[in-house]
């Protein structure tokens, strides 16, 4: 039972990170686009 539920956790937990780090990535994108666009 344990052994099966690890892997779908840490699955879950890389979802979670994969999210997170696409965030970070569209925010960064569109703060360089606003600065690109002020300039």
């Amino acid at each position: 039972m344990k052994l099966q539920k690890m892997p779908f956790s840490l699955s879950k937990s890389k979802i979670r990170v994969a999210k997170i780090g696409m965030a970070a990535v569209g925010i960064a994108f569109l703060s360089l686009y606003l600065v690109a666009d002020y300039i």
